[in-house]
């Protein structure tokens, strides 16, 4: 796989990581960020040692999920795709243990032109590609699109599997999932493929914009009161008659008194309210 695989989310599991979770198998993560399917492109991850070390892995059971990085203008070539995706399936499947091969489709570009990539080629021709392929390589090959189908497909509609909202920021980059896209990937690949799961709950981030708009709530109504605080006590004179009697005060000195014969005098003062 490619960077998808190799990433995690923010609490550090990717969908490698939730899937070990979900079955209890033993999975080893060789994810390469920035590999391609492609031989002639800036990383093939024929070239990698990510894909060393899983072929010497001894594998019973293959997830091979590349193909986003191959859909950029300077390298994209769909015959040279699907000449190397069988050629990489075949590789997998001589090795001595013979594994099974799960060829996933990965999941749909939510960013158009992310990186130069095309979330066109991405939802659309990567996916038919690669199940046309798979279903030439006969027994062993199984194309799976569990992944790309729990995102929403071409139609893009799992929003928060690619995208933390909050309030006032918005985390994710429409490539690379983030903590619930990955546990949901897991999740659909385990119903997929486990005869049993066990997945773990992942929430959406809608929690995290309810919290924070019950905290700016509560600063907007902190702020409100500290302002009318002040604005009623700022050092403006106020006159006050209260039973014939003159009562003057501002905010340096409260509760001074003045009686009635000085009312001619304050109310005569710039400012101040006409006396009655």
């Amino acid at each position: 796989g490619d960077s998808i695989t190799q990433y995690a989310g923010a609490s550090g599991r990717g969908w490698v990581t939730y899937l070990k979770e979900c079955t209890g198998w033993k999975i080893y993560n060789f994810g390469v960020a920035g590999a391609s399917m492609q031989r002639g492109t800036d990383l093939p991850y024929w070239n990698t040692r990510g894909y060393e070390l899983a072929m010497a892995s001894s594998p019973n059971v293959v997830f091979m999920m590349l193909g986003t990085n191959d859909v950029m203008d300077a390298s994209w070539n769909l015959e040279n795709f699907r000449r190397d995706a069988a050629a990489m399936i075949q590789g997998f499947r001589n090795l001595p243990t013979r594994p099974v091969v799960y060829v996933l489709a990965p999941p749909p570009l939510f960013d158009d032109g992310h990186y130069g990539k095309s979330a066109r080629l991405v939802s659309n021709t990567v996916p038919l590609a690669l199940q046309e392929v798979a279903a030439a390589q006969g027994d062993g090959v199984v194309y799976v699109d569990a992944a790309f189908k729990v995102f929403g497909g071409a139609a893009r509609s799992c929003h928060g599997c690619m995208y933390d909202d909050g309030l006032v920021w918005r985390k994710g980059d429409g490539c690379h999932p983030v903590d619930y896209g990955y546990a949901q990937m897991a999740t659909a690949l385990c119903v997929r493929l486990a005869e049993a799961c066990s997945c773990p709950y992942v929430r959406t981030s809608s929690w995290r914009f309810q919290v924070e708009l019950v905290a700016a709530s509560a600063f907007a109504m902190g702020l409100a009161f500290v302002f009318g605080v002040w604005y009623c006590h700022r050092g403006q004179r106020v006159v006050v008659a209260d039973n014939g009697c003159l009562h003057a005060f501002d905010g340096s000195e409260p509760g001074v008194y003045y009686d009635a014969q000085a009312l001619e005098t304050i109310a005569g003062e710039p400012g101040a309210p006409a006396a009655r």
